[in-house]
């Protein structure tokens, strides 16, 4: 499949948002697909870090289903939610299980996943810390988060990017513990990315 072909797949059952969203990513690299494939490229990397012990994730901020999908591959139970009906949709009409539901406000029963999964989502929290308590509530074991760096932060749809200290004190409040940080190139944009674990699991 040719980069042109991918980036058609993603786009093919996008709302309007997620669309212009991509239509910034090309717009930054001068008309080419390179951070699409980079995009899939950092999701698969992620993959490779999630720990044995995980069977069950939930994917906060699942757009239109691509990182669910490469999730799956590995053999994982996953379920998503996104506050995009369309992107709900989307995920339905590939076989998905995603949930129409806001990460201020996650309705599923206390510690109901091995591990939270959230890529280019906490960003747009507009409570990091009722965030984290949703996440916390939700998660048994860990919690994966990956953000963009500050490169990011102007973009109007992103109202904070944390550093790796502002997350390493938010977690530890609420009992977790950062035990691996990590950082790829994406060209355009560096994506630092944080795995927690529950020191009570």
């Amino acid at each position: 499949m040719t980069e042109q072909e991918k980036l058609k797949k993603i786009l093919s059952c996008a709302g309007k948002s997620l669309k212009r969203k991509w239509k910034t990513y090309l717009e930054i690299s001068s008309g080419t697909v390179t951070q699409t494939v980079n995009q899939i490229g950092t999701v698969v990397n992620l993959v490779s870090h999630i720990p044995s012990d995980v069977k069950t994730v939930l994917v906060v901020g699942s757009g239109d289903g691509t990182e669910m999908e490469l999730l799956k591959q590995k053999g994982l139970e996953i379920k998503g939610i996104t506050i995009s009906p369309k992107e709900v949709n989307c995920a339905k009409r590939k076989g998905l299980d995603v949930r129409l539901m806001d990460m201020h406000q996650i309705k599923f029963k206390p510690k109901s996943f091995d591990m939270i999964f959230t890529k280019d989502c906490f960003k747009q929290a507009m409570s990091p810390v009722i965030v984290w308590g949703e996440l916390t509530n939700i998660a048994r074991k860990y919690i994966l988060i990956s953000e963009p760096d500050n490169r990011w932060e102007m973009r109007m749809h992103n109202y904070l990017l944390l550093t790796k200290r502002q997350f390493k004190v938010l977690a530890e409040k609420f009992g977790w513990e950062l035990i691996k940080f990590w950082k790829i190139n994406q060209g355009y944009v560096e994506q630092r990315n944080f795995l927690f674990k529950y020191k009570y699991a």
